[in-house]
């Protein structure tokens, strides 16, 4: 739970910043990853919603936009691979997706 709970935080910091919204964090594993992928989703259609012009006003902790993205986000990305790793070795790989679309198989 320690991965996902770090991803969690990390998500819910950049939620914070981008749509001006706080969370309260589930304390269940379940109810964890789909808070995780509620953030996400909302994330995204925030960022689909803003101008070019609107992301130097994003901040996370005094900073502008872009180490919001290379910071946090990237960090969720590198822990997404390792969960994706483990399960491989664990025998339980996840399911086939399409990272471009965001959709199963």
């Amino acid at each position: 739970m320690g991965t996902l709970d770090h991803v969690w935080e990390l998500l819910s910091w950049t939620h914070t910043a981008v749509c001006h919204a706080a969370v309260r964090k589930p304390a269940d594993v379940a109810l964890l990853r789909d808070s995780s992928l509620e953030l996400i989703s909302s994330m995204q259609d925030r960022f689909s919603e803003l101008e070019d012009t609107e992301l130097p006003a994003i901040e996370l902790l005094g900073q502008p936009f872009w180490p919001v993205v290379n910071g946090p986000l990237s960090d969720v990305l590198a822990h997404i691979g390792q969960i994706a790793m483990l399960r491989r070795v664990a025998g339980s790989p996840a399911p086939d997706s399409n990272p471009f679309e965001g959709t199963a198989g």
